[in-house]
């Protein structure tokens, strides 16, 4: 039987998951490049890290790679 801190740890992890599929999926209903980056790095990285840190890495480069794009530019 599991001990109650690895239960916890184990809900905590889920709950991180849960959180890299909204991360991934902010914008259904265009296609988004930068979501379409984290999803697939997302993947990789969880085969090599826990989630947590999969979640926290992805939030950043997420952050990152948005303010590096340009602005869109909008239609007068």
């Amino acid at each position: 039987m599991r001990s109650s801190t690895a239960l916890n740890d184990a809900k905590m992890q889920g709950e991180c998951l849960v959180g890299l599929k909204q991360l991934n999926f902010k914008r259904r209903g265009s296609f988004d490049p930068v979501a379409e980056w984290t999803n697939y790095r997302s993947l990789s990285s969880l085969e090599q890290f826990p989630p947590c840190e999969v979640l926290v890495m992805m939030e950043v480069a997420r952050s990152a790679i948005i303010k590096l794009e340009p602005p869109a530019k909008t239609r007068p």
